[in-house]
């Protein structure tokens, strides 16, 4: 398995996880699974744990990951908020932050864990 979804420790969060790189297509299903958990939870913040996983698409799949998968999804809307969580080094996940942000997602990429936690409890 190359992903993990699962509510935190807490409850306060959904958290994806992958331990692969990843695609379009993957990122949207497993983003619609983690949303669908969370509506039966009532949650409403997503932890995407991406320290493992490098963004391997191209620059038009990503942008249509948000401008035709995210706007057209019946499952996910845009009151959720959501915290990348990226390696230090690793920029392939920038571009998804600005075109998801684009759309109207509270969405923001960090590069160290306690302080996305931290975003996500404000």
């Amino acid at each position: 398995m190359s992903s993990s979804i699962k509510i935190s420790d807490n409850s306060e969060y959904v958290i994806i996880e992958y331990e692969a790189d990843i695609l379009r297509n993957t990122a949207f299903k497993d983003f619609e699974e983690a949303v669908q958990l969370g509506k039966k939870h009532g949650i409403k913040r997503f932890l995407i744990n991406l320290t493992r996983s490098q963004n391997i698409d191209s620059t038009l799949n990503t942008y249509e990951f948000a401008y035709d998968d995210l706007i057209n999804s019946k499952v996910i809307d845009r009151t959720v908020k959501i915290a990348l969580v990226v390696s230090p080094e690793d920029h392939s996940h920038d571009f998804s932050e600005t075109v998801v942000s684009n759309i109207g997602f509270n969405i923001k990429l960090f590069r160290n864990f306690e302080k996305a936690v931290e975003y996500l409890r404000k």
